[in-house]
């Protein structure tokens, strides 16, 4: 009866997928943008203060078992009032509700018909409410949001590497890889096909240089993917028929551009380029985010010659911005920032780290205490809840 149940549901996915507009190999590639997000770094850092932009913060403390242990966060998900976290090293996916309080642990790696061999990225498919694992050389596996199996969607070559994917629509995944000379491939799960490649990344770039990772594909909505390099200001929209530029950053005369490289350069020669302050003062390369909201871009990078970090805020309605340095507060804007509709997240490594994020006065508003944090147990998450008056 189990199985007939699985083979119900990966019926269920084939059918959507012949529902959709299957369309012959298109690499339609447009780099006409119409949103340009132009930032002067030459201005001095607004005026910030952590109440201008949130209404409070709290820590989600997640929990830990003598069995649960994370090794290290790859990649958080947060669904509903549930947090999904990828742990590469354990091979799992752990599940905690919105407190921190631990759930359910996904672990079944290996060679059997329900698991799977490696993990190398993961996401929560919206048209079904299933979870989607992605193998690097044995293609995707799918589980309810109980972590129960249902069933497989396999590349069509055996041992055709991948690295990152995302949902663009119910039969079509967008896959990314370092390997092969298109880095974006659209895969048609029903006739098993690629039907788009994009995106040439030269090899010399990951393989010599610190420009090369993570690259990040990210759903979007339905439809639509994106794709960001962590050397780029352009963000991607990746659908079934196309790439296209869907907004970039403008720094003006500090835009980089891998095009700026020779691509002859040896590992050292690299290194002593990306450590010179000239380098740093005259060029934007080294981004920590790039999302966006319903109301707002953001963009984090490295600037200047102490690599210090800028955040830029850009208000989707009045086309305005602010560059933060640090708060007003002197506490720093969160590093790495996840953001969602209401809330933004950050995964600090430590109290110290706290510490640098919010101050005393911030600590005893919100409640905060950090006597009972444990270095040695699982990590907590910042969550920090925009102010109303910002959406």
């Amino acid at each position: 009866m189990k199985n007939r149940v699985i083979s119900l549901e990966l019926c269920l996915i084939v059918f959507m997928c012949y529902g959709c507009d299957n369309q012959t190999n298109k690499t339609i590639y447009e780099n006409v943008c119409d949103v340009a997000l132009t930032v002067d770094l030459d201005l001095e850092n607004d005026k910030v203060s952590f109440y201008d932009l949130f209404e409070s913060v709290s820590i989600i403390q997640l929990e830990t078992k003598e069995d649960i242990l994370l090794h290290r966060i790859d990649k958080i998900v947060f669904h509903n009032d549930s947090i999904f976290i990828m742990d590469k090293k354990q091979g799992g996916i752990f599940l905690f509700d919105s407190k921190g309080k631990y759930l359910n642990k996904l672990s079944k790696q290996g060679n059997g018909p329900d698991e799977y061999f490696d993990l190398s990225d993961f996401t929560i498919n919206r048209y079904t409410n299933n979870l989607e694992l992605l193998s690097t050389y044995r293609g995707i596996s799918c589980y309810d949001l109980n972590f129960n199996f249902i069933g497989k969607i396999p590349f069509s070559d055996k041992g055709w590497l991948v690295h990152r994917f995302a949902i663009i629509d119910s039969c079509t995944r967008a896959l990314f890889n370092i390997v092969r000379t298109h880095n974006i491939e659209i895969y048609d799960i029903s006739e098993k096909k690629i039907k788009g490649e994009y995106i040439e990344v030269p090899k010399f770039i990951y393989r010599n240089t610190p420009l090369g990772g993570p690259f990040l594909l990210e759903n979007m909505q339905k439809g639509e993917a994106t794709f960001t390099q962590p050397f780029s200001r352009i963000v991607y929209s990746v659908t079934p028929s196309s790439l296209k530029e869907r907004y970039k950053w403008d720094f003006g005369k500090y835009n980089f551009s891998i095009e700026k490289l020779d691509p002859e350069l040896s590992q050292d020669e690299y290194s002593k380029i990306f450590a010179g302050n000239s380098f740093k003062r005259n060029n934007v390369y080294s981004f920590l985010a790039n999302a966006e909201n319903s109301w707002s871009y953001l963009s984090q990078f490295t600037f200047g010659s102490e690599s210090h970090v800028l955040t830029v805020l850009y208000d989707k309605t009045t086309g305005k911005y602010i560059k933060i340095g640090d708060l007003k507060e002197g506490i720093s804007f969160p590093y790495y920032p996840i953001v969602t509709e209401e809330c933004l997240y950050t995964v600090p490594r430590d109290t110290f780290v706290v510490n640098r994020y919010l101050n005393d006065k911030i600590k005893k508003e919100n409640f905060i205490s950090l006597k009972q944090y444990e270095e040695d147990g699982n990590p907590m998450i910042l969550q920090y809840r925009f102010n109303k008056h910002t959406e």
